[in-house]
């Protein structure tokens, strides 16, 4: 067998944890030793089960009320499922549940309030990563006209959301 390049095995490893190719998976498997305590399968499982955890960790922080509300069965099937539809694609996990509150939605297993509650803790992520900005304050405020009020217009901040 070749040696493969390393953005090649890369693909494989990555294959391997998230099975989405069999084929590839197998083809990583067949380069991994058997160990003294566990198969090439059990090994590969091994980073396949804390690859997993590590994701779903960062979704429970994004959606803590929804994964407490559906609890770890339920919502371990939707992480699953998830990731399965919306697999990280970039080396950050800061975006990773961006399309939860979507994917939730075309759900028929989960009741209609999840999509919302999703929706909600999603927003609250994106506003604590908001740009920071000037916003006006009381001092600001007494500092305008009485005469200027009518004609005021107030604009509000852009992490704002409805």
């Amino acid at each position: 067998m070749a040696v493969p390049r390393l953005h090649e095995l890369e693909d494989s490893f990555f294959c391997a944890l998230t099975a989405n190719d069999r084929i590839a998976s197998a083809d990583f498997a067949a380069i991994v030793d058997d160990g003294p305590a566990a198969s090439r399968f059990a090994r590969i499982q091994i980073y396949a089960s804390a690859y997993f955890l590590r994701l779903r960790e960062v979704l429970v922080g994004d959606f803590p009320r929804l994964a407490a509300n559906l609890g770890d069965s339920i919502f371990d099937r939707l992480v699953r499922g998830y990731l399965r539809a919306h697999p990280s694609e970039h080396p950050s996990l800061r975006n990773l549940g961006r399309g939860m509150p979507d994917f939730i939605r075309t759900l028929d297993s989960l009741p209609r309030w999840a999509a919302d509650l999703a929706l909600l803790e999603w927003t609250r992520v994106d506003m604590f990563d908001a740009t920071d900005c000037t916003t006006a304050t009381l001092q600001d405020f007494a500092q305008i006209s009485p005469d200027a009020w009518p004609d005021l217009v107030l604009q509000p901040i852009k992490a704002l959301r409805v």
